[in-house]
């Protein structure tokens, strides 16, 4: 719940949540880590002292086992960010070996490390360590995230034809709205006529992403006019026809029919398919095991079987383990009828007594309580028995023990 507060922008409701959560004494370590995490990205305004404080009980050894490694890799990165808030620069250096070994976080390890450059004011060391990292990588071996650090630096330097160089080297990135909108005020900039140019495959790509923007942002006009455009671009494209169409359903039913009549005939699609070719294919997407099935098949199939047959059941194995019968085994003789019932519904089956729970309910419940089973118990007197005779032994020859005599008291006369 804290979660979709802060994905809705709710910061204050997400926080109290948060806040609630790590006050409760209940509430297990794990979640009181994630809960001090998130908690950390919420308020930026927090205290140094409360920060660290927070993220000490974060990283604690205790909780290195019950946390995953993507929660372990979340709180790793904001540690490191809060340390270089906080300008200790030994605890960042250890934190960037660590997204880079233990995670494998390269990217991370890389901002993180440009980032702690900068702080120390080494803004051109930073510029040369990213230089040296992408100088043998192409364009689409490197990370989004580091690049776009490497134009932030040059903006920051006022090297923008570096940062125009930079952002015109992501392949498909760059047709992303957010680097649109950095690239266009850096062509004003730069003003050279190789900014002016543009091939065809990066204005088709252009015009694409124009209008899915509108058309997410439902303002169907807008991108009505760059589909007519990319529709100029590329007449011979269905997937811009078919979009043009979708949107004039929208304003223009009319002009939509026209334009679907331009269309070609569906026959003309089904024409060229090979039907078996596609269920093939459909089985082999439904899994792994279906292929190696498949693959590993005789090639001579028995008569009347079918491929799908074949794939499904695949090769059966013969069973090698011999049946083993009894010793007086009789195949002349009929089994009993019985044998397949169970233990306590065949007619020879008697129950044994179990006397231990005889008299269990004896004694149980409140006092005064009467049990159900008193009329089981034998309401009947015993007779006494008579008290034994002493045995008579042999005359003892040593004689018997004199009684102590009571000592006369003063004033007892008689």
């Amino acid at each position: 719940l804290a979660y979709c507060h802060q994905m809705l922008g709710e910061i204050t409701e997400a926080g109290n949540i948060l806040n609630e959560i790590i006050k409760k004494k209940n509430v297990s370590m794990v979640v009181q880590a994630v809960a001090s995490n998130n908690l950390v990205c919420l308020k930026k305004d927090m205290n140094v002292f409360e920060l660290k404080k927070r993220m000490k009980f974060c990283m604690t050894s205790q909780l290195d086992r019950q946390l995953n490694t993507r929660q372990k890799l979340g709180i790793c990165l904001n540690g490191t960010l809060v340390s270089l808030q906080t300008n200790q620069f030994d605890a960042v250096t250890r934190s960037i070996e660590i997204l880079s070994k233990t995670y494998g976080r390269d990217d991370l390890a890389i901002l993180c490390e440009m980032a702690l450059m900068s702080a120390k004011g080494n803004a051109g060391q930073a510029e040369k360590k990213l230089e040296e990292i992408f100088a043998n990588k192409s364009a689409g071996e490197c990370s989004l995230a580091p690049r776009l650090a490497q134009a932030q630096i040059f903006i920051n330097q006022e090297k923008f034809e570096k940062a125009f160089d930079v952002l015109t080297s992501l392949a498909e990135n760059t047709l992303r709205p957010a680097i649109l909108s950095v690239l266009l005020p850096l062509c004003h900039m730069v003003n050279n006529e190789r900014t002016m140019k543009c091939d065809k495959k990066t204005l088709v790509g252009f015009l694409q992403e124009c209008a899915s923007f509108y058309t997410k942002n439902n303002d169907v006009k807008t991108a009505l006019i760059y589909l007519k455009w990319l529709h100029d671009v590329q007449p011979d494209d269905l997937n811009a026809l078919v979009n043009l169409i979708n949107a004039y359903m929208l304003i223009d039913e009319r002009k939509a029919e026209e334009l679907s009549r331009t269309l070609p005939d569906f026959d003309e699609f089904v024409r060229d398919l090979n039907v078996n070719a596609l269920e093939n294919t459909n089985w082999l997407a439904l899994g792994s095991k279906y292929a190696v099935k498949r693959a590993t098949r005789t090639e001579t199939p028995k008569p009347g079987a079918t491929a799908n047959a074949l794939i499904i059941g695949g090769k059966t194995r013969k069973r090698r383990r011999k049946v083993k019968l009894p010793k007086n085994f009789d195949p002349n003789v009929p089994p009993d009828p019985e044998r397949w019932l169970p233990k306590y519904e065949r007619s020879g089956y008697r129950k044994k007594k179990d006397k231990r729970t005889k008299d269990r309910d004896i004694g149980r419940g409140t006092q005064g309580m009467i049990s159900d089973d008193t009329t089981n118990l034998e309401m009947h007197v015993s007779p006494k028995q008579a008290a034994a005779p002493q045995a008579i032994g042999p005359r003892q020859m040593h004689p018997a023990p004199q009684k102590p005599k009571k000592k006369k008291r003063p004033g007892n006369k008689w």
